[in-house]
């Protein structure tokens, strides 16, 4: 199917509003929060994690309405299916898992976490 200019700019200006309007939020919530809210801060983090995929999102909604049912089934068939080893699969999470210890220690090592600000 051959994408149309109304089609692409329609897409890049439905992700653009949905995921700056999410970040935007969340920004307002972080500096507002300076009690440290749980509440708060869980959801911003929702919403950092709504805007970062809501490019996906919007794509699957543009393509229910123009194209129907069967043409999302038909994507998320294609994006789910397996293909990778497990081999592979093990070698991401280790690197996932490493990744993650060496940015909590260069977080603990930082003096604005350590001693306050």
């Amino acid at each position: 199917m051959k994408l149309t200019t109304r089609q692409l700019l329609t897409f890049f200006s439905l992700t653009y509003a949905v995921t700056w309007t999410r970040f935007a939020v969340a920004g307002t919530i972080s500096r507002a929060n300076a009690s440290g809210a749980r509440a708060l801060a869980a959801l911003t983090g929702a919403l950092l994690l709504l805007g970062t995929f809501a490019p996906g999102l919007v794509a699957l909604a543009l393509t229910e309405l123009t194209d129907g049912r069967a043409a999302t089934r038909a994507l998320l068939v294609r994006i789910f299916r397996w293909r990778v080893g497990v081999r592979l699969l093990w070698i991401c999470a280790a690197y996932f898992i490493i990744r993650m210890r060496k940015m909590k220690l260069q977080a603990m090592e930082s003096p604005v976490i350590a001693g306050g600000i």
